[in-house]
């Protein structure tokens, strides 16, 4: 008798359980073969009443898998056209809201994978807005490596800790960056919802953040200018939260804007006994807070009403979605930006985190060009007919290229800055 790592295969084979193929190989031997359901055991080594089951299974619910036959008895075809029939009249929903509304009008539970897989059986699939499809971003990133040895130099001259450490920046908020861009939609159809078009207000946010939460939030309308920024940062530094140097939220790192780098600023701060630290110039992925403001532009896209927020109301909401951070512990978020738990700066774990980053925007937009594989093996037969609408003076390969080569030059420099920084 045939061993395979010590166990009969024949011991293996009747142990476990049957796979769904070998079960319609089995029916199919029943059904158009012939075969009586005593030879059918003998030839896949079952019990006679196992396959007793299997047939009765089959012809009760028409599934062949116990899993699946119980959730064709749990979810009648009327269930299943309910959830079909909300995605059509809400496409932007969220599935766990579809799983709070099918509880509420059923009186039933239903996980996420099942409302999921019930969409794919009517052929949805998530897509985006039809106003975001073609909106291609360009930003050019340029990288100084002096800039980043200062950085990593200041920064591990002093003492420092997580509570140490304050985070501070500001973004703005209108109502289209609340919009959701995903929704629902069947299969080879555009994605149209009737939602807001008129521009909110522009509110824009100075936010302080330590290891422990948002520390401070201050708003204005429309930009901060150096007067406000300065108003904002003396008021913070004097809650009581802020203790002097190697205090709590003692050192204080930022951006280089403009309204942030002026000398009296650096002596103002040092008065307090706070030390402040630039970051380097196009160097998000040193700074944790950037990842907090899109956990809170995510936040607001889940609760944000779209059409049924007044003008006035929205820094209210605003705000509301802020203390939620409040409590929040931000030690794992500074330790992906390179900051460890010992005090010293590594900027080679951002690194690792920006280059996979960084990819996405090159296969988004090779999807929006209609591309599948490298530049180097498409032929002009495979290029999108979109192109030549969108982007008439450049052939989709040439962008492609000009992508990938922009992506090689930066990520090459950025290797070779964490490799010098590491090495000092």
């Amino acid at each position: 008798m045939a061993v395979a790592h010590g166990v009969h295969v024949s011991e293996a084979i009747e142990s476990q359980h049957a796979a769904k193929n070998t079960k319609l190989h089995a029916l199919y031997a029943y059904y158009f073969i012939g075969l009586k359901q005593n030879q059918i055991a003998l030839l896949y080594r079952k019990a006679p009443s196992t396959i007793g089951r299997w047939i009765d299974r089959y012809e009760r619910t028409g599934a062949v898998s116990s899993k699946a036959a119980e959730s064709q008895r749990k979810y009648t075809p009327e269930h299943r056209e309910w959830i079909r029939d909300y995605f059509l009249a809400n496409p932007l929903s969220f599935l766990d809201e579809a799983k709070l509304a099918f509880e509420i009008n059923w009186k039933n539970d239903i996980s996420l994978s099942t409302i999921w897989r019930i969409l794919r059986e009517y052929d949805f699939t998530r897509k985006a807005r039809l106003e975001q499809q073609w909106l291609i971003v360009r930003r050019a990133i340029q990288i100084k490596e002096a800039d980043i040895v200062r950085f990593f130099e200041e920064l591990n001259a002093i003492d420092w800790t997580h509570s140490s450490l304050c985070f501070l920046d500001e973004f703005g908020l209108d109502n289209r960056d609340m919009l959701r861009r995903k929704g629902y939609a069947l299969k080879g159809q555009e994605l149209l919802f009737r939602g807001e078009f008129v521009r909110r207000p522009r509110s824009s946010l100075l936010c302080f953040i330590g290891c422990d939460g948002l520390e401070g939030t201050f708003l204005t309308e429309g930009t901060f200018d150096r007067q406000k920024f300065v108003e904002c940062v003396r008021e913070h530094a004097l809650s009581g939260r802020v203790q002097k140097h190697p205090g709590r939220q003692s050192v204080w790192i930022m951006d280089g804007a403009r309204i942030h780098c002026h000398h009296t600023i650096d002596e103002y701060l040092r008065d307090f006994g706070i030390i402040p630290i630039f970051l380097p110039a196009y160097c998000p992925m040193f700074n944790p807070i950037e990842i907090v403001f899109g956990l809170v532009k995510k936040s607001l896209r889940r609760w944000y009403a779209e059409g049924n927020i007044k003008p006035k109301d929205l820094p209210v909401v605003i705000l509301s979605e802020l203390k939620k951070f409040r409590r929040y512990d931000m030690r794992r978020l500074f330790k992906k930006c390179g900051f460890g738990a010992n005090g010293k700066f590594n900027p080679g774990v951002a690194y690792k985190d920006i280059t996979n980053r960084m990819t996405e925007p090159v296969q988004i937009i090779r999807k929006f060009l209609g591309m599948k594989t490298s530049p180097k093996r498409l032929s002009n037969s495979s290029m999108s007919a979109h192109c030549v609408a969108h982007l008439p003076h450049l052939a989709p390969n040439a962008v492609a290229k000009r992508l990938d080569l922009a992506m090689d030059k930066v990520l090459k420099l950025l290797q070779v800055i964490v490799h010098r920084v590491q090495n000092r």
